[in-house]
């Protein structure tokens, strides 16, 4: 705040400038879920500016009662339905993830990248809701659920995932432990230890 208010000279100061420290500046504060000063930049600072990255930010931190007060007053000033969702399941916010579910959920064009961050934080009910429901692929979603080291959802895209020819390597589901996971591989034929 103090920064930005040490700087601010709105006869004088370039509007691309002044537009990304406005960006910037909601952006520490809604990543740190300080909604009081985030308030005054929005309500008093620039009333009428875009919130770029607010949102996101709030939600990769799992600060709720930032994005409830950003959807419930300015709505229309941020991005909602993009790819905010990934930065709540790569983070483990359990309850920003189903709020964004109810309330912003990805557009279309926003649902692979979603799919991929939710297979690979093992969120096995997002990436269902988004294969049944909006039958997004699982093609690369599979590759981070493995290299994330979630069996279980990684096993889900195969059964479900109608891919064709999967190739799974077996080695690091064995060094993780994953007895259950190398039994499914076995029994359907799927890969094979090293390459």
């Amino acid at each position: 705040m103090q920064y930005v208010a040490a700087r601010e000279d709105p006869d004088e100061m370039d509007p691309f400038y002044r537009r990304w420290l406005f960006n910037k500046t909601t952006e520490m504060a809604a990543a740190r879920g300080d909604l009081k000063s985030l308030r005054w930049l929005v309500e008093s600072y620039l009333p009428d500016e875009f919130l770029t990255k607010a949102v996101a930010a709030a939600a990769a931190n799992g600060h709720m009662s930032v994005l409830e007060w950003l959807f419930e007053r300015h709505h229309d000033r941020g991005y909602w339905g993009n790819t905010e969702m990934c930065g709540a399941l790569t983070n483990g916010h359990v309850k920003v993830v189903e709020w964004l579910r109810t309330h912003a959920a990805p557009r279309a064009e926003c649902m692979t990248e979603v799919m991929d961050a939710a297979a690979g934080a093992g969120f096995l009910d997002i990436v269902t809701w988004l294969y049944d429901e909006h039958k997004v692929s699982v093609r690369s979603a599979l590759a981070n659920a493995m290299s994330n080291r979630q069996w279980e959802t990684s096993q889900w895209i195969l059964e479900h995932g109608e891919l064709l020819m999967p190739w799974i390597n077996w080695d690091q589901p064995a060094k993780d432990g994953a007895l259950s996971f190398l039994k499914f591989l076995y029994a359907h034929s799927i890969g094979s230890p090293g390459f």
